[in-house]
């Protein structure tokens, strides 16, 4: 691994594609899914330092997937940044990335939890 590991969760593979690119060009490791399930899944098994989660996603949603990872005791602490286009999210995660956001929004809401050297390249929203 080449950096700290990032989870993304995003079913719009667009996005999806975009965002592993910005952050891997960073340095930083990704795992992706399109699927909540698939992404608790990868919560227990690759132990992600972050994950970047939509909330609007086909079978296990963004919700259910928070409700779940709070019931996983050595997991219930990693932070969860959601990624949104909602005008009124619910309130979960340690942060929120509303959509559509830019690469300097994105690294910087990563900077804040896994990588502190990517703040000076990232402007804070």
């Amino acid at each position: 691994m080449r950096g700290p590991l990032i989870l993304v969760v995003e079913d719009d593979l667009d996005t999806r594609e975009a965002v592993v690119e910005v952050l891997r060009r960073e340095g930083l490791s990704v795992v992706a899914t399109d699927g909540g399930q698939e992404a608790l899944d990868l919560l227990e098994t690759c132990r992600p330092h972050l994950v970047l989660l939509d909330l609007d996603l086909v079978g296990l949603g963004g919700e259910e997937f928070c409700a779940a990872q709070r019931t996983l005791p050595e997991l219930a602490a990693t932070p969860v940044v959601i990624m949104t286009g909602m005008n009124d999210p619910p309130q979960l995660g340690a942060a929120l990335l509303r959509k559509p956001f830019g690469i300097d929004e994105l690294l910087a809401v990563v900077a804040r939890f896994v990588a502190p050297d990517l703040a000076a390249a990232a402007p804070v929203p």
